[in-house]
């Protein structure tokens, strides 16, 4: 019988390499990097024009259930320092930290309502839809921000309103078309 924990790990997993896979059938992209478990970014995208670094956020929940979803803060302190490696390697390219965000598209009541098989695949799960908000220092700034505890460890959360964030959809037709 897998923990709650363990359950989350798998669809974290799972999410990941939903992402994975929509982004290597891009046109546009020259290479999908996935970062590892716990990483301080998920994927690092590379394009003729851009550098992308995404964190994946999956939520079981439905984007309608709040008005805001939440990320990590200090996580844009590791991103600016990934940000500055990045730029010394490919000094002619385009910058974008993304946040990716999963949300189930029906009622989900948690990670107890996946199913999981004797491999501990996943059975039975729901739909999940991504949506992005591209980190703008300014936007953010003005942002709700709260602290929480994660592992009893203090951590600065900035509340992002669900109407700031867009379809994937529109991201990879942006990246298909070379518009970023």
């Amino acid at each position: 019988m897998l923990t709650t924990k363990e359950k989350h790990y798998i669809f974290g997993n799972m999410s990941e390499d939903n992402i994975n896979n929509i982004f290597k059938k891009c046109d546009n992209i020259l290479s999908v990097k996935q970062g590892d478990r716990y990483d301080k970014y998920d994927f690092i995208i590379i394009t003729k024009k851009s550098i992308f670094v995404i964190e994946l956020k999956s939520r079981l929940l439905q984007k309608k259930k709040y008005e805001y979803t939440f990320f990590q803060g200090d996580k844009l302190d590791d991103i600016q320092k990934l940000r500055n490696k990045l730029k010394a390697e490919y000094k002619d390219l385009k910058f974008f930290f993304i946040c990716l965000i999963g949300f189930t598209t029906n009622e989900c009541q948690g990670i107890n309502e996946i199913t999981f098989g004797e491999n501990n695949n996943i059975i039975n799960m729901p739909e999940i839809e991504y949506y992005y908000i591209i980190y703008k220092k300014l936007q953010f700034k003005n942002y709700t921000k709260t602290l929480s505890y994660w592992r009893n460890k203090p951590q600065l959360t900035i509340n992002i309103p669900i109407t700031d964030i867009n379809p994937l959809e529109e991201l990879i037709t942006k990246i298909n078309n070379n518009y970023i």
